[in-house]
Order: C-alpha cells, then structure tokens, then sequence
C-alpha cells in the first residue's frame, strides 16, 4: 500500500519575463553561451528520505498556458510504501512525517521572494 501527502503548487510571477533563479534555488540551469530565455522547462526528482523510509518526487514545470505571465507548478508528493491495517495506530505518525517533509521539501525549492507573491 501506498501512503502519500501531495501538494501541486502553482507560482503565478506578476511579469512576463521573470529571472527564475530569482524565485526557484533549483531552476533550470542553461550554459552561458546559449540564450538564456526559457520557453519551457520539466524536471522530475526522485529523492529518498532513507532516515524516515520515505520517498519524494519533486517535480518542477512551466505550466503551459496562454496567458502572457508564466506560471511555474511545483509538485511536491511525499511517500511511503507500507503495509498497515487501517485501525494501526501509527497511520497519524506517519502522516506527520510525510507532512513535515512536505513543508521542508517546498521551503527548500522556493525562496522568500517567491513566498512574497503571496502576500
């Protein structure tokens, strides 16, 4: 059984050219020497959590729309496989840690400029 918090974010930017390593500690990387606007961008991470047997995938995208100011999704999707019978008691446990990762995972992939969008 799959025991999983999943959280898709959208950062809607108020501009239409935004300089994402402003807004995202972990955005895309282009050399250079190359041009340095971005017309989309999909990045997909699988990372372990061995310390509370979890996993996380991270994915970042620009959201495809035809609205003139982009829009990043940041999808955060916390997860433990697990076998558990549904009156154990340790369910409310795990969902606690999953959660916390959650909320450590997302501080971490964004920056107090891009939490200042919502304010």
């Amino acid at each position: 059984m799959r025991i999983a918090l999943r959280y898709i974010n959208v950062i809607r930017f108020s501009e239409s050219r935004v300089d994402l390593d402003e807004y995202l500690p972990a955005a895309p990387r282009i050399p250079p020497a190359l041009p340095q606007a971005v017309g989309g961008f999909f990045s997909r991470v699988l990372l372990p959590l061995p310390e509370d047997n979890l996993k996380a995938i991270i994915t970042q995208t620009l959201e495809e729309t035809s609205a003139p100011i982009p829009s990043v999704i940041l999808d955060i999707d916390v997860f433990q496989q697990i076998t558990l019978h549904p009156s154990d008691p340790s369910w409310e446990k795990t969902f606690e840690k999953i959660r916390d990762w959650k909320n450590r995972i997302f501080f971490e992939y964004v920056n107090d400029k891009t939490v200042s969008l919502y304010k």
